[in-house]
């Protein structure tokens, strides 16, 4: 969602004090919908502004025109002095141009017009901050907009379809996926003897660290689930005691409660690491 600026001196303006109730109301919507880009001259249908406004730009056109440039024909609204009142800065006028580079008829239109404050920008050696030779206009006369050259409203109707498709919003960001937290399938008794056998421990100790995380649903002392059972217990039971086939483990490694304590599991410093 973007935002605007509005001058809340705009309703002591004696030029909108003599709006009607409808011409301001249009006024304030032209300036802020959501289709609205930062040079203030943009593409909108005559049917998305009767549905989001209720009524037609052509029945109040007239109190505007001499803020507002209505071309009918493409379906273009100009909202005349929008980016002098939003512009703060060059980064400002540079979006603003490159919202309309291609379009050499928007192109002329803005930089005709706003030629001064583009060029207003400039650094501490007095060098003009944008230049306005990279954005080439069409070689082609496109004629200002006045009231003798204003096309009449255009006949061609717009489909509901093209009301939806310019009212859609910009696709969502894409978020990283999350990772896992699934428990996986606990191993076997026999899985756990092989492990211990291949690190060269016993099969007593093997049994003891089975029956152990079993009482416990497989879940450590923070009560997350032991998600690498071969790392916890390489780390807690295997070189807690050695490769001795031997040694009395910690102990708190012999109790079958289910009920699970910090103090009944050795603080090794590790987190679970996934697979």
């Amino acid at each position: 969602m973007a935002y605007r600026k509005f001058d809340t001196g705009t309703w002591q303006d004696p030029w909108f004090e003599d709006l009607s109730s409808k011409a301001k109301l249009a006024f304030i919507y032209l300036w802020t919908n959501e289709v609205c880009n930062p040079a203030g001259i943009y593409e909108i249908s005559e049917k998305r502004i009767k549905f989001e406004l209720g009524y037609g730009i052509d029945t109040i056109y007239s109190e505007l025109d001499t803020k507002i440039h209505w071309d009918s024909a493409r379906k273009v609204v100009w909202v005349k002095n929008f980016f002098r009142r939003q512009c703060q800065n060059s980064k400002f006028g540079i979006a603003a141009l490159n919202s309309i580079k291609d379009d050499p008829y928007k192109l002329k239109l803005f930089i005709e017009y706003n030629r001064e404050v583009l060029e207003s920008f400039t650094d501490k050696a007095g060098n003009i901050l944008i230049d306005l030779s990279v954005y080439q206009l069409d070689t082609i006369s496109i004629p200002y907009p006045t009231e003798q050259n204003r096309t009449e409203a255009d006949t061609e109707a717009d489909t509901e379809a093209d009301i939806a498709r310019e009212a859609q919003p910009p696709p969502p960001k894409k978020s990283k996926p999350k990772k896992s937290n699934t428990k996986p399938d606990p191993p076997t008794l026999a899985e756990v003897k092989e492990y211990f056998s291949q690190k060269g421990s016993t099969m007593q100790r093997a049994k003891d660290a089975f029956e152990y995380y079993e009482a416990g649903d497989w879940k450590d002392a923070r009560g997350q689930p032991v998600i690498n059972w071969k790392q916890k217990m390489l780390q807690n039971w295997i070189k807690a005691t050695g490769n001795n086939n031997g040694g009395s483990p910690k102990q708190s490694h012999l109790t079958k409660t289910p009920t699970l304590t910090q103090e009944d599991v050795p603080d090794d410093g590790y987190e679970d690491i996934p697979y």
